[in-house]
């Protein structure tokens, strides 16, 4: 008797780049091992400090585990409609089935599935831990046979351009006490007083006292006061060649966040990629001695379960803690959180790809654009397949509203035929209406910006019904997860996904490599686009941390200004880079288009990569939409 899904734990894809994964074939009778938890992953514990997370998740300890219920897929043809739980996003309302009868659609494109394994690990819990911050370190264990070769990273050598530490002499004719330098970010025309205003420039500064104590620029009740410096905690005096201590570092580490999660079932997985990529790049940096060769950085991981009232909470109990935000999960939390952001001058980079964080002085983007994705995306198809009708389908929020915007774009800007333009709701699980829709307008290629719940019913519901048409997938929209024995014969036939960044394996070796020697191998066996985007803004932060401390100043303000003074960044092949110094630090105008194939480890190939259309290249973005 065949099973219905009992319990599908489906991890996807927050809205963020992209890249495919190595050939790794086995027979097709291996592909499903009966009773296999398709869409559940393991949660793998990362080596970083987790410091508590959402209001009622679970305490348990660190390294129990909880495995999902196992499911067995049901043939494809013999079951209705599936359904899956639903985004987080605000719901609207779609728009009703217009009945209508079946039109011509082009033929679909013949594939022979190439057989290969689909082991999926078991799902588990990871709870925040208590207030205290505990080091956490679990190692992953290897779920596909056989392992990948190991190899080795290089470390690399530590920074030669930091500047050499000037001898100061003390003054002849003043005491020794009275000539401790104040922080070389500003000058301190006079001792202060405890209690006294100070200005918000100056917060985490200190200063002398006459008792020969030190205060600091702290914010106290809505204003910005002197407070005195307990002696037994109080920074060592620093020379002008070093950092003064400030909110994130103690004159020692440097301490940067990232808010993620570890809980959502829909974004944990590509949460904990993007952190694990993160932290073996971390690992790398601290091997070589740190930033600018001495100062090591502290990762603080908090679980925001995808939830935008959660993550300000986060970002507000850790703002005083760290220098920055190494990453912010999701295009919601981030607007959230940008007027915090503002008010308190930090520094953050969003694991969201919209277009309109260019124009954000607070905000450290990284690859292509949603936008510039589905520019592409029907560019590319529209060159294959001319004088076709193309529509969008998108869910109803900012992610679903930037696709949606770079379709109408390319639309305008190609002189395309447009069949129509479609809203679900997050909560939307029955494709019925839309697929009624799309058939009644004739559409032949269709743009879909939605969850990767939606993406299967979608794709699977014309397949029964045979209505093939081309579905053109944004990045965030596809996960690997969707590949089964059942269905990739319908996705290999009927999808595309638009993204950024190469194929695993064709030029992340350094990426590997970094996770092998941070003990990642769990990611190297299981390879998610997450680890990509975690990899290319820890290299980016790395960058601009080291002009902080070249300029000797890690405050606030000063690593808003080193951000500005970065222009590109070696990615390392990872993705499209970005200049950091324009006025409106936009990508380059270009994506890579993939071909679903189930006979690669993260189901993708290159189809066409670093596509750049001239339609991409005369998208600008506005401050409104």
């Amino acid at each position: 008797m065949i099973r219905r899904f009992t319990s599908i734990a489906l991890v996807a894809l927050v809205s963020i780049s992209f890249s495919g994964c190595s050939s790794a074939t086995k027979p097709a009778a291996e592909r499903v091992a009966p009773g296999t938890t398709i869409f559940g992953a393991p949660i793998d514990p990362i080596a970083l400090q987790y410091a508590g997370g959402p209001a009622g998740a679970g305490k348990a300890d660190v390294e129990s585990s909880t495995t999902a219920a196992a499911t067995t897929l049901p043939p494809v043809d013999s079951v209705p409609l599936l359904t899956f739980p639903s985004s987080t996003e605000a719901a609207t309302t779609a728009a009703p089935a217009s009945p209508s009868p079946t039109l011509p659609v082009p033929p679909t494109l013949a594939a022979t599935v190439p057989a290969v394994a689909v082991t999926r690990p078991v799902a588990v819990t990871v709870p925040a831990a208590p207030a205290t911050v505990v080091a956490v370190v679990t190692k992953a264990r290897p779920v596909i046979q056989p392992k990948p070769p190991r190899t080795t990273v290089t470390p690399v050598a530590p920074s030669a351009t930091q500047p050499p530490s000037p001898t100061v002499p003390p003054s002849p004719t003043v005491p020794p006490a009275a000539t401790q330098p104040p922080s070389p970010s500003f000058k301190v025309e006079k001792v202060r007083v405890a209690g006294s205003t100070c200005r918000p420039a100056q917060q985490g500064k200190t200063a002398p006292t006459k008792q020969k104590q030190s205060v600091e620029c702290q914010k106290v009740g809505g204003k910005w006061k002197w407070q005195l410096v307990p002696a037994a905690t109080a920074a060592p005096v620093l020379t002008a060649s070093s950092p003064a201590a400030v909110p994130g570092f103690d004159g020692k580490t440097i301490s940067l966040a990232i808010i993620g999660t570890s809980t959502n079932p829909t974004w944990s997985n590509i949460s904990r990629a993007i952190s694990a990529a993160f932290e073996a790049r971390v690992a790398t940096i601290n091997r070589r001695g740190g930033i600018g060769g001495k100062y090591p950085i502290k990762l603080i991981v908090r679980d925001a379960n995808y939830d935008p009232a959660v993550t300000l909470t986060e970002l507000n109990a850790t703002k005083d803690q760290v220098v920055g935000f190494g990453s912010i999960l999701g295009t919601p939390s981030t607007e959230r959180v940008l007027d915090t952001l503002k008010q308190d001058q930090l520094l953050a980079s969003p694991a969201s790809q919209e277009a309109r964080w260019g124009l954000e002085t607070n905000l450290l983007p990284i690859f292509n654009s949603y936008q510039v994705q589905a520019i592409n995306a029907v560019s590319y198809y529209v060159d294959q397949v001319p004088r076709s009708t193309v529509c969008s389908v998108s869910v109803a929020g900012s992610f679903g509203d930037a696709g949606r915007e770079g379709f109408n774009f390319a639309a305008q800007d190609l002189g395309a035929k447009v069949g129509t333009t479609l809203t679900m709701a997050p909560t939307d699980t029955n494709p019925a209406p839309i697929l009624g829709q799309l058939r009644a307008a004739g559409c032949q290629g269709v743009m879909v910006t939605v969850t990767p719940i939606q993406l299967l019913n979608l794709v699977m519901g014309p397949a029964r019904a045979g209505i093939p048409f081309r579905w053109i997938s944004m990045g965030a929209s596809f996960s690997d997860r969707l590949i089964t024995s059942q269905t990739s014969l319908v996705f290999e036939q009927t999808v595309w996904v638009v993204g950024d960044g190469p194929v695993w394996g064709e030029g992340t070796s350094q990426l590997a490599a970094e996770l092998v020697a941070a003990d990642q191998k769990y990611w190297t066996e299981n390879p998610d686009i997450g680890l990509t985007y975690g990899f290319a803004q820890a290299k980016v932060w790395e960058a601009v941390l080291e002009r902080a401390v070249a300029r000797n100043d890690l405050s606030r303000a000063g690593v808003l200004t080193a951000a500005r003074e970065v222009s590109t960044v070696d990615l390392s092949g990872m993705g499209s880079p970005t200049d950091y110094s324009a006025a409106q630090r936009l990508s380059a105008p270009q994506a890579s288009l993939f071909a679903v194939d189930g006979s690669y480890r993260n189901s993708l190939r290159m189809l066409a990569p670093n596509y750049a259309s001239p339609s991409a290249a005369r998208f600008r973005v506005t401050s409104a939409r």
